[in-house]
């Protein structure tokens, strides 16, 4: 039997990532009310703020394109980096996070 490898991935209380419909290499990581979403694309190993293919593409937390995580447990970091991308945007548009 195979393991998703995106079945233990990580993410805050109350958040969700879920894997798009057409395909198995990019995922959504959305916010609690008021939804905020970013697409993770785990081919290119960087993420875009929405639900989208086009964009601008970042790799690290302060959203800029870096270099990608590599090595083991990339994916996970990859998700850290979106997740903390997001909470500083919560931040700026909210004056507080989720």
């Amino acid at each position: 039997m195979t393991t998703n490898k995106y079945e233990t991935l990580r993410v805050p209380a109350g958040w969700e990532i879920e894997l798009r419909v057409h395909g198995n290499h990019e995922a959504i990581l959305m916010t609690p009310p008021p939804s905020y979403f970013v697409t993770i694309d785990f081919v290119n190993r960087g993420f875009r703020a929405g639900i989208n293919s086009t964009g601008p593409f970042m790799t690290s937390s302060d959203g800029k394109r870096g270099t990608p995580p590599s090595g083991r447990g990339w994916r996970q970091a990859l998700v850290d980096h979106a997740v903390a991308y997001m909470k500083r945007t919560l931040v700026e548009v909210h004056g507080g996070g989720a």
